[in-house]
């Protein structure tokens, strides 16, 4: 009964969209914005090499292994030295990757006439996304650390458990007040 109420309601398709992805002083090109895609998948492809290698040094090469022995030089408890490695690996690697995001939004999309971000909000977008991460991260760190160093043997279901009520409360957090500060949200108009 609702699919007949649903295909009465639309008895044309709809629209096409004649909204641009480009510059609101001219017009988008479908070579401009294949163009982009095909830069974007070139640096891509870069980046998963970089990244791969990153990995392999980070990994086989003892990275995290050095990481960790400058973190229990400290006389932190284990769950202190386990939030500080992590966050240390992740602020050496986010450094180590920024080239990247910083030539995709500011050169590629620059040169296709897709990039509406200044380097103001680039920087602020990056410091609130640091912070979020922070707020957020830095306390499921530590009770997952916790549970590993206190909940004995069943320590992974625990914490699966508890990855599992993060990513279901996300899934609510996320649209209604992460997303928002950093994209401006506007209703679909209803057409007829």
């Amino acid at each position: 009964m609702a699919a007949a109420a649903a295909s009465s309601q639309h008895s044309h398709p709809p629209q096409r969209s004649t909204g641009s992805l480009c510059r609101s002083d001219r017009s988008c090109s479908a070579s401009e914005s294949g163009g982009l895609h095909l830069a974007k998948s070139s640096l891509g492809r870069i980046e998963l090499v970089y990244g791969t290698l990153l990995l392999l040094i980070w990994t086989l090469g003892g990275g995290i292994d050095l990481l960790n022995q400058l973190w229990l030089r400290t006389s932190l408890d284990t769950v202190l030295t386990g939030i500080g490695l992590i966050l240390s690996l992740s602020l050496v690697s986010g450094l180590l990757e920024l080239p990247f995001s910083l030539y995709s939004t500011f050169v590629l999309e620059e040169r296709f006439g897709f990039n509406k971000t200044t380097a103001k909000r680039y920087l602020l977008d990056m410091l609130l996304q640091m912070m979020l991460s922070l707020l957020i991260g830095v306390p499921l760190l530590w009770a997952i650390l916790w549970l590993m160093d206190g909940a004995g043997v069943y320590w992974w279901f625990a914490a699966w458990a508890l990855l599992i009520g993060f990513m279901l409360l996300m899934t609510w957090i996320f649209p209604t007040l992460i997303a928002p500060l950093f994209n401006k949200f506007i209703p679909l108009r209803r057409v007829s």
